[in-house]
């Protein structure tokens, strides 16, 4: 179960700030955030060895697109496209609402349930494909902070990671990324605390125990538009490669 946190703030300087954990499996391969497709040279992302995708990625007009996998009934078909091509295709456009008005009209079908989320400075869209959905829904990722996991945004009453974090992020400090300050952001995605049995519900950091982990987490800021002092950040760290050390990917 991945984790995004979203901030927006318009009329600031860092108009979005998001913190992001990916769950998966330890063993499954995957390489850090590079230009690692030969065909969309523009887009910086994680690749996913096994499928060719990506969890999370941003082009060079800084627009960032990140899938999550939706909580199903059913398992999920292994013969289906994968999700992780979903945000390679909204990063071939230059805008959030360009790419959500393109990506809505995919088939839900083709593919497992998930979220998608997409980004820019001026607007920022969630793209839910539900279990057995016709089709994808569009809705706006509102002002202020948003979390979304494998349920839908905010909804703190079906996922318990939301219910207990989504507060913590709101009273802790926000980050200061021309300073690059984020400590208690980094805190927060780092917390292996659980109040019950479920830990994967729980805890925002899964510790590998059954393979099922969380195996990297992200720290990315957007400036607006028309600054010159500033570019897109994106601070990466994978805590089963280099024990909590984050790195800048964007150079």
């Amino acid at each position: 179960m991945c984790t995004f946190v979203i901030l927006r703030r318009p009329k600031h300087c860092w108009p979005v700030l998001i913190a992001a954990n990916r769950d998966e499996m330890a063993n499954r391969s995957w390489q850090f955030p590079s230009r690692h497709w030969q065909n969309q040279l523009n887009i910086v992302g994680g690749l996913d060895e096994d499928a060719g995708g990506t969890w999370l990625a941003i082009n060079d007009r800084g627009l960032i697109s990140g899938i999550l996998n939706r909580k199903t009934v059913l398992r999920a078909s292994a013969k289906k496209t994968s999700r992780g091509k979903i945000p390679l295709e909204a990063l071939g456009y230059s805008a959030a609402l360009d790419a959500a008005n393109a990506l809505c009209d995919l088939n839900p079908k083709d593919y497992n349930p998930f979220n998608l989320i997409i980004i820019d400075a001026n607007n920022a869209l969630w793209l839910r494909a539900a279990e057995n959905a016709s089709e994808i829904e569009v809705r706006q990722i509102p002002e202020g902070f948003s979390m979304i996991t494998e349920q839908d945004l905010n909804d703190i009453e079906k996922s318990v990671r939301i219910k207990k974090y989504l507060p913590q992020f709101k009273d802790a400090k926000i980050p200061n990324p021309g300073q690059d300050d984020w400590q208690d952001w980094e805190t927060i995605l780092a917390d292996t605390s659980s109040e019950s049995s479920e830990e994967l519900a729980d805890s925002m950091f899964v510790n590998n125990t059954t393979n099922f982990c969380t195996v990297s987490s992200s720290l990315l800021a957007l400036p607006i538009k028309s600054s010159r002092a500033y570019k897109p950040i994106w601070r990466f760290n994978s805590f089963l490669l280099n024990q909590g050390e984050y790195s800048h990917v964007l150079k």
